[in-house]
């Protein structure tokens, strides 16, 4: 199992970031005219700054173990079948909720989830059982398996974050780029008419009429 690179699965991260580049291209795209053209390479970079995400950091050399060791009871019964339950705590620093999807990936060993994001207390939590029948150092086996996974996870989200905010530098440049050309070469164009220009009260009747409508 841990001789292949493993396939992570990250529907909700790649939903979290498409959310967020909508939110980023709404921004510019809401702009008012005046700071569109304003707008320079310092401005942008501002701009993407606000909504670039910094991959999580998991501290794998702060691991700690949860210093009550349960029993596992059956699930019928509620009789001890003889099984021990541990935990162990990784801290995460930065935003936590990129990591949601953790519960989602499964060991092929057993089935059981990865492990599991507490957002509250910023941590990651590998949950383990042993059995008496299991040889001796199974929850060293167990643990240092899941540590590294846990690991590459953490990398295929970084390696996620980091494609992403890529494209949404460079979409955001894009929408900046074209509204700021658009809105130039309307202004050049209008000017060579030589029109004389007056004030549209249509405008502010339609500004009312969207603000009562959301």
């Amino acid at each position: 199992m841990t001789d292949q690179a493993p396939l992570f699965v990250h529907t909700l991260l790649e939903w979290r970031l498409q959310e967020r580049l909508a939110d980023a291209l709404k921004t510019i795209s809401t702009l008012p005219r005046e700071d569109v053209l304003r707008c320079d390479s310092e401005c942008l970079t501002e701009i993407i700054r606000q909504f670039a995400v910094s991959p999580p950091i998991l501290r794998l050399d702060s691991i700690v173990a949860d210093e009550e060791i349960g029993e596992a009871e059956d699930i019928i019964t509620g009789r001890k079948i003889g099984h021990t339950n541990h935990s162990y705590f990784i801290p995460i620093e930065r935003e936590p909720v990129w990591l949601e999807d953790i519960a989602s990936q499964r060991i092929t060993d057993d089935g059981y989830p990865l492990a599991f994001l507490e957002e509250k207390y910023a941590r990651i939590s590998i949950r383990l059982s042993v059995s008496p029948e299991d040889e001796e150092g199974e929850l060293q086996r167990k643990l240092d398996v899941r540590r590294n996974l846990v690991a590459q996870y953490a990398d295929s989200v970084a390696a996620k974050i980091v494609e992403f905010n890529k494209e949404l530098a460079e979409k955001m440049a894009t929408d900046l780029h074209r509204r700021k050309n658009a809105i130039t070469k309307g202004m050049t164009e209008q000017e060579k008419l030589k029109f004389p220009q007056v004030y549209n009260p249509m405008r502010e009747e339609t500004a009312k009429q969207i603000e009562r409508i959301v």
